[in-house]
């Protein structure tokens, strides 16, 4: 049906299917077929052809359907308009199933106005004109003769509902009652003796009424197509979809449904069957040159400045995309507050305590570039890797063990946004901590209740143990017992991969309740991927607890490369004006202090602090000289000595 026929043009690789090109009246035109019947074929073939073919403006999709009995036959046309509620095109077998009924949500939107305009046009000419359609038959009868056989009228065509025994053509019983009563005048002619014949009678065969030996010209119906994804061979499932539809349908198909909802298109179809158990293949090729004929007609009347002023299908689909997204966006946004509010009552009544804040405040202290090191020892890299499950860091006070475990803790979480499968959980059991909230935070189900909310809110979905460990007590105003929360951290963490719990001075919470704490953990380890970071000063009974459950040990030290940054650190944003105004000097207090602290960066600090009074240089190297004195002296009898000399002046430094 092409007036041209174009050379090929290069595609994508990725794009497995062929393409003809070619051009009918003004516009270019590609045709491509489907490799299989089906609406996924269908959704496959057009979403490569509209990244193959970017200024693609809409589609004809033209083919052969099962026509609705009586208003339709066989080679009849059927053209998708819009009908009352309906668009056009409507997907049977795709709904929701209600209290009332099955309601089908499926459809694709009306055809685009271009289309629609030139539709009207045609059938104004068909009207006046007639179609062109018996003309472009013959066309393709004397331009490609090999395909006459297939996909011409024939004599063997024959109608299922037009055998003898179904016929009820008025036409033809005239044409039968004329011969009938021919015979009887010759009858009583010859009765009489006054019959005087002017020649033998010889009936001839009716003439065809065209030179295709077509009976007649197809009929064109505008109106519902159906679309599934079952062939229909039964005429009771056939009637039953229409009835569904209003009585409104046309024509059964299976691929038009397969397009996306706002695809710019025009689905034409030739009738082969009438969807019955007759169904057959005789009438297909037949159909298929009936809707392909029709299909150039139409794109005779589409002006070609209105195409180009259409949008690319493209463009039109990204748009529909966006839109989709957006509102997607918004819908989810809403259920996840929805989801979020009833989250956040579940994570409250688990335990209010917050150890995120904490953790913040320890990390913006680190000074960048320090406590490196760590990550490099054996131990950790073993730990991290699960060769050993358990570490406990030791240190004496001041060496940075809090800043050290932020500083882990954040590399977990780094790690994290990399592996979501894996889990974190931690805890800060400061001195300050203890004394400032209660004891109450400090018990062994508080513990186990925050190690249980921080697992349990990073779990998307929400873990449906934790939901119904709430509903249940929250009912009865109760709270969960030690092996309830056991239970529940062991369902949640089993559903990570990997679950690091990281607890910073353990030694300074109430040891009866943090030892029951770590015995937990320690089971836990049994039952799942669990590993345990730990710090704490060097307290024999808590070294006992680790070396029980076959911890791994590691000291932690504050390096003077450490200390030497913090220091230098410090001076740049606290120095008094003296020390400010004499780069020389602050790198003699950087690497005095660096050896005065002894691997403290408490000491170090203390050590800062008793400088910041001091208004001249000499006075600081004075001062400087005294932190000398303190070499050779026990590190925890100079941190006490220090510490209540700033104490008089500062207030309480934790330690």
């Amino acid at each position: 049906m092409l007036e041209e026929i174009h050379f090929a043009l290069p595609q994508p690789d990725r794009d497995p299917y062929t393409y003809t090109l070619g051009s009918i009246g003004n516009h270019n035109v590609v045709v491509a077929c489907l490799p299989e019947i089906g609406t996924n074929s269908a959704a496959n073939l057009v979403t490569q052809m509209i990244n193959t073919f970017p200024s693609m403006r809409f589609c004809l999709m033209v083919g052969i359907g099962g026509g609705i009995p009586p208003q339709v036959r066989l080679g009849d046309i059927v053209v998708s308009k819009p009908m009352g509620a309906f668009p056009g095109v409507v997907q049977w077998d795709l709904g929701k199933s209600e209290k009332a009924g099955f309601r089908r949500t499926g459809a694709l939107d009306r055809p685009p106005k271009v289309l629609l305009t030139a539709l009207e046009e045609l059938r104004k000419s068909h009207d006046m004109y007639g179609t062109q359609i018996p003309d472009y038959m013959k066309k393709m009868k004397v331009d490609f003769p090999n395909m006459a056989g297939k996909y011409t009228w024939s004599r063997h065509l024959k109608d299922p509902m037009l055998e003898p025994h179904k016929r009820r053509n008025p036409v033809i019983w005239a044409s039968v009652a004329t011969v009938i009563f021919e015979v009887l005048v010759v009858l009583v002619r010859l009765l009489s003796g006054r019959y005087e014949p002017e020649g033998q009678y010889m009936p001839s065969e009716p003439e065809p009424d065209n030179d295709d030996g077509q009976s007649r010209a197809p009929e064109i119906h505008y109106g519902l197509i159906a679309s599934g994804n079952q062939v229909i061979k039964d005429s009771a499932v056939r009637d039953q979809i229409n009835r569904d539809l209003g009585g409104e349908v046309l024509c059964l198909e299976m691929e038009a449904a397969g397009l996306m909802n706002n695809f710019p298109c025009i689905v034409i179809r030739g009738i082969c069957d009438y969807a019955d158990a007759q169904k057959s293949k005789e009438w297909q090729e037949y159909a298929a040159a009936l809707a392909a004929a029709f299909a150039k007609e139409l794109l005779q009347h589409v002006q070609s400045v209105q195409v180009a002023m259409e949008r690319p299908i493209k463009d039109v689909l990204q748009q529909v995309h966006e839109v989709v997204l957006d509102t997607q966006a918004k819908v989810s946004d809403i259920k996840s507050q929805m989801d979020q509010d009833e989250v956040s009552k579940v994570l409250d009544w688990l335990t209010t305590a917050n150890h995120g804040q904490q953790h913040t405040t320890h990390l913006r202290s680190h000074t960048k570039g320090t406590c490196q090191w760590i990550f490099q020892t054996e131990e950790f890299q073993s730990w991290l890797s699960g060769s050993s499950r358990t570490l406990l860091c030791q240190g004496m006070p001041g060496s940075g063990k809090t800043i050290i475990t932020s500083v882990v803790i954040d590399h977990l979480a780094t790690r994290l946004m990399k592996y979501p499968t894996i889990g974190i959980a931690y805890l800060y059991c400061t001195f300050n901590h203890q004394k400032l909230q209660t004891a109450e935070l400090q018990t062994t189900e508080q513990l186990l209740s925050s190690v249980l909310r921080q697992l349990a809110s990073s779990c998307d979905p929400f873990p449906v143990s934790t939901k119904k460990l709430y509903e249940k007590h929250k009912a009865k105003d109760s709270r969960p017992s030690r092996e309830q929360l056991v239970a529940d951290i062991e369902a949640v963490a089993n559903l990570y991969t990997e679950v690091y719990v990281v607890i910073d001075a353990i030694d300074e919470c109430q040891l009866p309740s943090v030892r029951q704490f770590l015995d937990v953990l320690f089971e836990l380890q049994s039952s799942c991927n669990m590993r345990i970071f730990a710090t704490s000063r060097f307290i024999p009974e808590v070294e006992q607890w680790f070396k029980r459950a076959r911890s791994s040990f590691l000291q932690i030290r504050a390096e003077k490369g450490d200390i030497a940054k913090y220091v230098e650190g410090e001076l740049q944003h606290s120095s008094t004006n003296v020390i400010e105004d004499d780069p020389e000097l602050q790198e003699e207090i950087k690497i005095e202090l660096s050896q005065a602290a002894d691997g403290m960066f408490l000491l170090a600090r203390l050590y800062l602090e008793l400088l910041r009074d001091k208004t001249t240089v000499y006075d600081v190297r004075e001062q400087l000289q005294t932190f000398k004195i303190h070499a050779g002296v026990r590190s925890d009898e100079v941190l006490t000595e220090v510490y209540e000399r700033v104490f008089g002046r500062k207030g309480t430094y934790h330690l």
